[in-house]
């Protein structure tokens, strides 16, 4: 629309057009917006209207030329001055080209104050202020604007008042979590980037950070970036962290066995579960001394593990961290279970005669065969009336003067590598001295 005057009158329309025309067009110092869409012009009132003239235009009074308003700072102006033909005001704020409020009407008085507080989206815009006088017809009217601010600029930055801390242990594997402090002008969100000692640089973002091996030997600290918008930001650094040291590596889930402690029988090593980057090595134990040659999983126990204890031995190594070992050991090696006979009662056989022999009926090929223990060893011992013979420790048996009268038999030992003896008897028979066979 312009500034523009109406004149409204009843005379005839030539008349009025050329005197509208005089007193519509702007004055020497009248500050206009082309492109501003400013309120519609009241309908033709049908009768003359008195001149109405602003005599001090609208004008702005904070800021001054050449500060330029900043986001959440106010613009303060003032209407101007107004001939006494103006009986009421209007007034709107203009930002760029458009309205930023709605129109207030206003019984006029000289200079009236308004305030504008300039938001974010005003930013490189300019700031004016539009005044309609009205006379005492309101249809009668005059539109001025006053002068443009400066683009509006950034606000002011937040400021920091606690500085931002980081919590959290400084060791490999561990998060550390930042707080952003304490700020003025009230920050709506806060960016967060992680630098380490000596260095501008950031290597990561995010209110947390899980320290690597790459921190080992370093410290550490956040800086936070406050922000609200429209305003130019502030960044503050935390202090560091002290030096960031190994981590504690731990098994997502331990290492274990599976297998009897016994002779002959295989131990199953399971390494565990490890986060991910952990090598493994593994090897087998015998009371503490590693085994040679045990490196693998599986472990068969031999004759050399019976009585001891054996352990499994799980080492976990990861870059930064320290190294982490894990031994499972248990109960001692047992002997595996005795050979199991399979045949009947072992007899004598030989003659009731005193310096002549006695023997066991079947010899060790046979005992061993029915024991089911090929690479058992058998061993003998006599016993007369249930007490041990001194010297008397192979199959056959010489009858002493002592035999007369007595009950022999033998005790037979079968004893494989690793196993439980078996101890078996024969039938004890009554020594009678008398020339005859034994059966």
């Amino acid at each position: 629309m312009g500034l523009r005057t109406l004149l409204r009158t009843s005379t005839t329309v030539v008349a009025t057009t050329v005197v509208a025309a005089l007193l519509t067009a702007p004055g020497a110092n009248a500050h206009v917006c082309l492109d501003c869409e400013t309120p519609e012009l009241p309908e033709d009132p049908g009768v003359p209207c008195p001149t109405i003239a602003a005599t001090t235009d609208p004008w702005i009074v904070v800021p001054q030329a050449p500060s330029a308003p900043k986001v959440g700072e106010v613009v303060t102006a003032r209407t101007g001055v107004w001939n006494s033909n103006t009986k009421n005001l209007k007034v709107m704020w203009f930002v760029g080209d458009n309205a930023a409020t709605t129109s207030t009407s206003h019984t006029y008085l000289d200079n009236r104050t308004f305030n504008y507080t300039v938001k974010a989206q005003d930013q490189g815009k300019q700031i004016r202020l539009w005044v309609r006088g009205i006379g005492a017809q309101s249809p009668c009217v005059k539109d001025e604007f006053s002068a443009a601010t400066d683009a509006v600029q950034n606000g002011a930055p937040p400021v920091n008042q606690a500085a931002p801390s980081v919590a959290g242990t400084a060791q490999v594997g561990q998060t550390l979590t930042a707080s952003p402090g304490t700020w003025t002008n009230s920050p709506e969100s806060y960016s967060y980037a992680w630098y380490r000692e000596g260095t501008s640089t950031s290597f990561a973002h995010g209110p947390t950070y899980t320290l690597t091996p790459a921190d080992l030997g370093t410290k550490i600290r956040v800086g936070v970036t406050a922000q609200r918008p429209g305003h130019l930001v502030g960044f503050e650094y935390s202090t560091f962290t002290s030096t960031v040291v190994r981590g504690s590596l731990a098994a997502i889930s331990p290492p274990s066995i599976t297998g009897n402690r016994v002779f002959g029988q295989t131990l199953t090593g399971d390494e565990g579960e490890w986060p991910v980057g952990t090598d493994i090595a593994r090897h087998w134990e015998r009371d503490g001394s590693p085994i040679p040659g045990a490196t693998d999983n599986d472990y068969t126990l031999g004759l050399k593990d019976i009585g001891h204890s054996v352990s499994y031995v799980v080492t976990a190594t990861r870059a930064g961290y320290d190294p982490q070992t894990s031994r499972i050991g248990g109960s001692t090696v047992a002997r595996a279970a005795a050979p199991v006979w399979t045949g009947r009662k072992i007899t004598l056989k030989g003659t009731h005669q005193v310096r002549k022999k006695v023997k066991v009926v079947i010899g060790a090929k046979k005992i061993r065969t029915r024991a089911d223990a090929p690479d058992a060893k058998v061993r003998y011992q006599w016993l007369r009336n249930g007490k041990v013979v001194k010297g008397s420790t192979s199959r056959a048996h010489r009858i002493r003067k002592a035999d007369r009268r007595t009950r022999l038999k033998a005790r037979i030992t079968i004893a494989r590598p690793g196993h439980r003896a078996l101890v078996i008897t024969t039938k004890a028979v009554r020594i009678r001295n008398n020339g005859t066979r034994i059966r």
